[in-house]
């Protein structure tokens, strides 16, 4: 310690790592090495080291081998303070100073000095006689060196076995660990099949790897766990490695996970998972392609069928109308096949002034998928088989029927028809007599028709039969009486003098003459027939009276409406085609070019959320190649309530055990809803865990709802709920798994505070004696615990405990003698660092037999060794303090009067000249007038 220490000193080092907080520059640490050597040099220098018998080496006053000497004992004595200098030790360290001739090898030193002190405070124990025999002083200096070495020598031999075990064992751990791990190359994966998939199929194959060339061919794979039904719907070929669908199972969507593991000849082996997804197939509905609408009256009361619906499934499916507030529900017959009725409430009616239509929302679901449709019910009458058009000559003079109509009305009801629009003449539409829905469209006689100056007039007729109607189109073609030709003089050749493209008149009369000039020959009839004669195609359907309803959402390639169209010319090709308003409603409806069926797309989904507007009008065109004629048609786009969806299927959180009220991470839910604006609010459901937690609707978030303790028998440390959120009418869920981690929340402890045994001084050594047992009401890792003994009040180790708990003698009592008592503590320490405590009292009785009583009941109170002697001590004290006031009470008669000193009451009230009188007189145990207090008694 003298002068100032290197930071590359040995005792500079353990320094630093005893103060690891201290900077090595601090003046903190500068204080406290300063102290330590001060207070090592006391602990030292108070002795005085002998060193008469030591070598020359050491000899002299100002040898400096002396002073590295007492350096080293100083540094000892630093580190050291409880120690300090124990005698003998300069005789140690002298010869490992001649020895290494420095004073660098002082942690040897210091070893060697600590076995010495602990020897000198154990009274020379057997097995470090050899210590004493080799460094006695009275040996000389060379043979103490000589013995050293040879009890040293086993020693050494040991430490040569102990380091050849160690090499060996590593050895054969660096062997096992020179094969390499095999491992799967493709996974972790997933792979997605469909629902339908038939049984057999290959839908993945396993692939693995070992870079050690001799397990080439050797690996082996098993399946060794799964989730879900995935040991229920797969199997694995340990040949091929194939994953296979199992024969006569249905499969369930959903995630189902199979764990693989692969192994090597070594027995090395590794895991990894593969998730196979199965994806349902939605249902189809196929009849609503070919038959979406029907007209009925609304006047039908009856139960009756409107509609077959027709869905294909490989899974039963079942069907719902989803519209509310209609006079429609759906019923299932005959099996599975679904049928649309009209069934009406008790007190309930159409009425066509109110709704002329109903567009119905349809879905079917197979437990999974959930496939919308439409279907559309109409009320008005309907005009049958009104044909194109009707040819007139221009010279007619007397009233002609052009057509003879028929009209049909679901309620059988009286119906009116009229021209709303005329040109020049006056058209009459009068009831038939054969049938009151028949109506002969007449040309009234002298409609003066002139074909130059009209051509073609268009009837649009409308029937009603007082609250709704339906129109058709009529065209009346005029013909003329004269062609328009003229004779040729020269050639007699029939020629065109007008185009007739367009020409409606399918033939013309011409009257031929022939004339030289002086006479003429004729009339000769001749008829000219114009072919092809095209008439333009008529839109039926359209407009409608009111805008065509399409929900959102619905499903792709959804038949909505079918465009009807009459074209005299029976074998005219028709294209149809459409046009929007705005323009991008074609990416949500198609037409079919050929048909003129108005479909949703086959590949848009309608967001009323997301397109540009709720409301659509397109423009129908059809044409026969030769002409065309358009109409509109308004489609609204109405808002459907979505359902809110997670966008994850499962969620976890951890939580450890505790009290009611604990609050939970943030679960993170993600969830989308297309209706903004939409409040939601969350449940869970944990099946049979009902009561452990409970959720915050407004934000998810999860807390205990009673205590959770994982130590109590029964308690599970993982639970598996289902977590909703809803919109108020639509849900979505998704799978919670809450963990509940254990904590260590018990201390070990002892069956009691304190356990008393009565030994022998002669009882056997390493014999149990009694046993003190703890128990910790931790369940798992926490609950297991060590025993051990704190005994350093007795300064030696005179007892041991086992693993069980059981003490036992470690050394002899011999040194403590009968009679006598000591204690020490017992400690339980769990895993989590938790201890308990108890106290353990031993008894020598006062015997010089063999017999050996033990026991662990409490300690009486006679049994203390301190009790007995308080007890005396209070008791004498006690009679003394009874004694005395009866003995004063004898003294003075038994009286309740203080008679105080004698003469002192009369001192007080005689004159002066009165106690000069008594002044013989005065009692004894005065003197000079004083009281003697030792002389009281001697006046009674």
């Amino acid at each position: 310690m003298a002068g100032k220490m290197k930071t590359a000193d040995p005792d500079f080092k353990a320094m630093s790592k005893s103060f690891p907080d201290l900077n090595i520059n601090s003046p903190e640490l500068k204080q406290k090495i300063d102290f330590m050597k001060i207070q090592s040099q006391v602990l030292v220098n108070r002795h005085n080291i002998n060193v008469k018998n030591l070598w020359s080496h050491l000899r002299g006053p100002l040898n400096p081998n002396l002073t590295v000497l007492r350096e080293v004992l100083h540094t000892f004595a630093a580190f050291h303070p409880k120690i300090g200098y124990a005698q003998g030790m300069n005789d140690i360290l002298a010869r490992f100073l001649v020895v290494f001739d420095s004073e660098r090898p002082t942690g040897v030193s210091r070893i060697i000095c600590q076995d010495t002190t602990r020897l000198h405070r154990r009274g020379h124990g057997q097995k470090d006689w050899w210590l004493l025999l080799g460094f006695k002083r009275e040996m000389p200096f060379p043979d103490s060196l000589r013995c050293f070495e040879i009890l040293s020598s086993h020693h050494l031999e040991l430490s040569s076995l102990e380091a050849e075990t160690a090499r060996r064992k590593q050895t054969m751990k660096e062997f096992q660990n020179l094969g390499e791990i095999p491992a799967f190359t493709n996974l972790d994966d997933t792979v997605a099949i469909s629902n339908n998939e038939v049984a057999g199929n290959v839908i993945f194959t396993l692939a693995a790897s070992d870079s050690d060339p001799e397990d080439a061919g050797l690996l082996t794979v098993a399946h060794t766990g799964s989730t879900g039904f995935a040991s229920t719907f797969f199997d694995l070929d340990s040949t091929t490695w194939e994953v296979k669908i199992r024969s006569g199972v249905s499969l369930s969507p959903g995630d189902h996970a199979m764990t693989f593991s692969v192994t090597d000849p070594c027995s090395r082996s590794s895991s990894s998972i593969l998730t196979i997804r199965v994806e349902n197939d939605p249902p189809v509905i196929t009849s609503l392609a070919t038959s979406s609408s029907i007209t009925i009256s609304e006047d039908l009361t009856e139960e009756t069928l409107l509609h077959e619906l027709i869905v294909t499934d490989s899974t039963p499916t079942t069907c719902q109308l989803d519209s509310t507030g209609v006079p429609f529900e759906i019923k299932t017959i005959s099996g599975s096949t679904s049928k649309l009725w009209h069934i009406l409430t008790a007190g309930a009616s159409m009425d066509y002034d109110t709704q002329n239509a109903y567009v119905l929302d349809l879905s079917c679901t197979d437990s999974f998928d959930i496939t919308t449709g439409l279907y559309t019910v109409y009320l008005p009458p309907t005009i049958n088989g009104l044909p194109r058009a009707s040819d007139m000559q221009e010279d007619v003079v007397v009233e002609t029927t052009l057509y003879t109509l028929s009209v049909t009305d679901p309620e059988s009801t009286v119906v009116t028809c009229d021209v709303t629009t005329i040109t020049q003449i006056q058209i009459l539409c009068s009831s038939s007599q054969s049938n009151f829905n028949e109506f002969d469209i007449v040309l009234q006689s002298n409609p003066n028709l002139q074909y130059d100056v009209v051509r073609t007039y268009r009837l649009d007729i409308q029937c009603t039969d007082g609250r709704r109607s339906d129109s058709g189109v009529f065209f009346m073609n005029v013909l003329r009486n004269k062609p328009p030709v003229f004779l040729n003089l020269q050639t007699g050749e029939v020629v065109l003098t007008r185009s007739i493209e367009g020409e409606f008149v399918p033939a013309y009369d011409l009257y031929v003459y022939v004339t030289d000039g002086k006479s003429t020959t004729g009339p000769r009839s001749l008829t000219v027939h114009v072919l092809d004669i095209n008439y333009v195609p008529v839109i039926k359907n359209l407009p409608l009276p009111s805008a065509l309803v399409v929900s959102e959402n619905s499903a792709l390639g959804l038949s909505i409406f079918q465009v009807s169209i009459q074209d005299n010319d029976g074998s005219d090709t028709h294209i149809y085609s459409m046009t929007s308003s705005p323009s991008d409603g074609v990416l949500y409806f198609d037409i079919d070019s050929a048909t003129g069926l108005i479909s949703t797309s086959f590949t848009s989904n309608i967001n009323y959320e997301a397109v540009s507007s709720t409301s659509f009008t397109f423009t129908i065109t059809v044409s026969d190649t030769k002409d065309s004629t358009s109409q509109n048609l308004t489609v609204t786009i109405a808002n459907q309530n979505e359902a809110p969806v997670f966008t994850k299927t499962s969620y976890a959180l951890s939580v450890d055990e505790g009290q009611a009220g604990t609050i939970l991470a943030d679960p993170g839910y993600l969830y989308q809803d297309e209706d903004t604006g939409d409040t939601h609010k969350f449940s869970m459901n944990c099946a049979s865990n009902v009561g452990y937690f409970s959720i915050a609707p407004t934000t998810g978030f999860i807390s205990l709802a009673t205590d959770i303790d994982v130590d109590a028998a029964g308690s599970a440390t993982s639970y598996t709920c289902t977590v909703k959120v809803s919109d108020g009418a639509l849900t979505d869920s998704a799978s919670l798994t809450i963990n509940v981690n254990n904590v260590n929340d018990n201390t070990p402890r002892f069956s009691n505070n304190l356990f008393t045994y009565y030994l022998d001084i002669n009882y056997s050594l390493n014999t149990v004696f009694g046993s003190t047992v703890a128990t910790d009401a931790d369940a798992g890792t926490f609950g297991t615990f060590i025993y051990s003994i704190d005994q350093t009040s007795l300064g030696t180790e005179t007892f041991g405990i086992q693993a069980n708990g059981d003490l036992y003698l470690k050394n002899s009592l011999t040194s403590y003698g009968y009679g006598s008592s000591m204690s020490f503590v017992v400690q339980a320490t769990d895993t989590g660092s938790l201890q308990g405590t108890a106290t353990v009292f031993i008894v020598i009785p006062q015997t010089t037999t063999t017999t050996t009583t033990t026991t662990d009941r409490p300690l009486t109170f006679w049994e203390y060794p301190s009790n007995p002697a308080w007890v005396i001590v209070a008791g004498l004290i006690g009679l003394i303090i009874m004694v005395l006031p009866c003995y004063m009470c004898y003294k003075n008669g038994c009286s309740c009067e203080w008679r105080g000193r004698p003469g002192d009451y009369q001192e007080r009230l005689q004159e002066q000249s009165e106690n000069n009188r008594k002044k013989d007189k005065q009692p004894k145990g005065y003197s000079n007038g004083s009281w003697k207090a030792w002389r009281w008694y001697e006046q009674q």
